[in-house]
């Protein structure tokens, strides 16, 4: 129980810096935060992201998607979280994106692996559930692959 304890602490950190970097746009923070090369994964398919000009590009596609909305807050709650090994630790979170108290998109839910490196939690991947948008899962994967009928 007190490694799952531990986990969540980890992740819940994980999630508050990466939150207040997407809202603020502070890549630096997001660079800290994941590992290269990482896996973006959504149903509309997969990226591996292998330099920070590629994730710079991500958290730029991903910002203005959510300008486009008029997101004013991202609400993340952890569901699910534990130890894989010492070394790594599985989560699912929710996300809801809200413009005042106003839900702009349905709510989806994120499979994330943390890795410690170097002495740092970092994410290595993440497998993104979002049914209803494709220009989210456009700004996560990139324009090129989603293929022309975007």
């Amino acid at each position: 129980m007190q490694l799952h304890a531990e986990a969540l602490t980890i992740a819940q950190r994980a999630l508050d810096e990466t939150g207040a970097a997407i809202m603020s746009g502070e890549f630096a923070a997001i660079e800290k935060t994941f590992a290269l090369p990482a896996l973006f994964g959504t149903f509309e398919g997969e990226v591996i992201i292998k330099t920070v000009q590629e994730l710079a590009a991500r958290f730029a596609d991903v910002r203005a998607h959510h300008r486009s909305l008029g997101v004013t807050e991202i609400v993340r709650n952890i569901i699910e979280c534990d130890w894989h090994d010492e070394k790594t630790i599985h989560t699912m979170y929710q996300s809801r994106l809200l413009s005042g108290n106003i839900l702009v998109q349905a709510p989806y839910n994120t499979l994330t692996n943390l890795k410690i490196i170097d002495g740092e939690w970092k994410c290595s991947s993440m497998l993104i559930t979002i049914p209803d948008s494709e220009k989210h899962n456009e700004a996560l994967l990139g324009g090129s692959q989603l293929g022309d009928d975007t």
